[in-house]
């Protein structure tokens, strides 16, 4: 499957109409892959407990994905469409509970979001999730290079989701995270997204290039961050959904291609830019 250019977030599941023209705008803008997230809250599961238990069921709550056969009938041969589930956390025992449920199995992406310094470091440390996400919303969060590198060692990818730079109360606090991405570790395993729930957050493939630019990343850099890196997210993702521990997914690091492929691989994609 060629994944081609990515958006790995798009929070619209409720509206079809309001899809539709978010996905129709993406393919148009040279999109091929996109993903269709789910949020879930720690607060949900207390709810969902609570209802379950009054049933006589178990506490264990069920979460699955929603159903996009028409979508993806719709934009077949155009956009290939995933699955993905977003969980935000700070007890540990909710944590403890998600991971229990074999629903995560359905999603291809998933993804965290720590609420504290604690939960960034049980993520980081133990839970086996693609993504991680640090809102700026959830004070107290600091990452640094020793967390950093133990992410990168356990193959997970950190998300920028460039709407927070669109919009101008979160930009500052978005735009200082992303360099420290930089300082840390030349940006490796970042990815951008756009958080888009509506077509007007979304931007073309060349918009993002530019804009990752502003993120501290250079034009390859920021190339890959919509290209290469979110296809080793996606690769992740089908590495947790088969349990493959015994094996070992071998993740590229164009950086040690030699300067030839490099050339061909800024030439191919800056083409595709262009075309867009």
């Amino acid at each position: 499957m060629e994944y081609g250019f990515c958006d790995l977030c798009i929070n619209e599941t409720e509206n079809l109409e309001n899809l539709k023209r978010i996905l129709t705008k993406l393919y148009q803008s040279g999109y091929k892959t996109i993903a269709l997230n789910q949020n879930f809250d720690e607060n949900l599961l207390n709810t969902v407990d609570k209802k379950r238990k009054s049933n006589g069921l178990p506490a264990i709550p069920e979460l699955e994905p929603i159903d996009i056969k028409e979508i993806k009938e719709e934009f077949s041969g155009k956009l290939n469409i995933l699955h993905r589930l977003t969980f935000s956390f700070s007890d540990a025992m909710r944590m403890h509970t998600l991971n229990q449920l074999s629903v995560l199995s359905k999603y291809d992406l998933y993804a965290i979001v720590p609420k504290t310094q604690a939960a960034l470091q049980m993520t980081i440390s133990q839970v086996c999730a693609d993504i991680i996400l640090i809102k700026n919303d959830c004070s107290g969060i600091k990452l640094n290079r020793s967390l950093y590198n133990q992410a990168i060692q356990r193959n997970m990818f950190f998300e920028i989701q460039y709407l927070d730079v669109i919009r101008t109360n979160t930009r500052k606090d978005t735009m200082s995270q992303s360099h420290q991405f930089h300082a840390y570790g030349l940006s490796k395993n970042i990815f951008i997204s756009s958080g888009a729930s509506n077509v007007l957050h979304t931007r073309s493939t060349y918009d993002v290039v530019n804009l990752a630019r502003v993120l501290g990343m250079d034009e390859y850099k920021a190339k890959l961050s919509i290209f290469h890196q979110s296809h080793n997210v996606i690769l992740k993702g089908e590495q947790r959904k088969r349990s493959m521990a015994p094996f070992m997914i071998e993740f590229v690091n164009m950086e040690e291609e030699n300067v030839n492929n490099r050339k061909k691989f800024d030439n191919k994609q800056l083409n595709i830019i262009k075309m867009s």
